[in-house]
């Protein structure tokens, strides 16, 4: 390998692990501590009254039971257990023939599958 050759090949590893350390300094910062967000009191008082009123619905939701249901009638000869017969499908059969298969058995071939 000639000298010039050698110094551009290093030259663009150089390149490249420079910008691979920019790119891990920057990730790096990115994923540095949150900032903090502050929200007015306002709007958390609000979102509370919103959550409080949820919350009684579901309360009042959960204190409610439904109605019972009717007893389970069973249809008339459904004493017994219902029988399950499995029936197996008949098997599926697919004959091909191979090019030079047959000719072979028959003997008037020269060996390579060909007639004469």
């Amino acid at each position: 390998m000639k000298k010039i050759q050698a110094l551009g090949i290093t030259l663009l590893l150089g390149a490249a692990a420079a910008a691979g350390a920019l790119a891990l300094v920057r990730t790096s910062s990115i994923a540095g501590p949150a900032r903090q967000a502050t929200v007015p009191d306002a709007v958390v008082a609000q979102l509370n009254r919103e959550l409080d009123r949820s919350e009684a619905k579901l309360r009042q939701a959960l204190a409610r039971k439904p109605p019972k249901l009717p007893p389970l009638t069973s249809p008339v000869g459904a004493s017994q257990p219902q029988q399950i017969v499995y029936v197996r499908p008949k098997p599926i059969v697919v004959h091909s023939a191979r090019a030079g298969e047959h000719e072979q058995d028959q003997g008037e071939s020269n060996g390579a599958g060909f007639d004469d």
